[in-house]
């Protein structure tokens, strides 16, 4: 399989980015017309959405372990980096209606 780099979708944290370097999608990018990959600290208005900015997490066995939050057409991105390990989503209640996918040691596994 071959992975072509197609440019940046810029979060609020990405600033000074050359333009030069890399194609920007600052509003997103609609990939194949259907799904939308987008930051996320704004409001999404897109029936199919991959995003980032919460970096959702959660605790086990005394540890931060990055997870993927999945609900009807909507997919949350953990960090990419434990450097930003992100929201506890075991602990805030607008989170329980969503799958959690917990990423462990290289596995990613949907937490029951």
């Amino acid at each position: 399989m071959k992975i072509h780099f197609l440019g940046l979708v810029p979060g609020n944290h990405d600033r000074g980015l050359d333009t030069a370097a890399m194609p920007l999608f600052p509003d997103g990018y609609c990939l194949e017309g259907a799904w939308h990959i987008v930051h996320g600290d704004q409001p999404i208005e897109h029936s199919h959405t991959v995003m980032g900015h919460w970096h959702p997490a959660i605790r086990q066995h005394r540890r931060k372990l990055p997870c993927f939050l999945a609900r009807d057409h909507h997919l949350i991105l953990p960090a990419f980096s434990l450097d930003a390990a992100g929201v506890d989503v075991g602990k805030e209640s607008r989170w329980s209606d969503w799958d959690c996918y917990v990423v462990e040691e290289g596995k990613v596994d949907m937490l029951t």
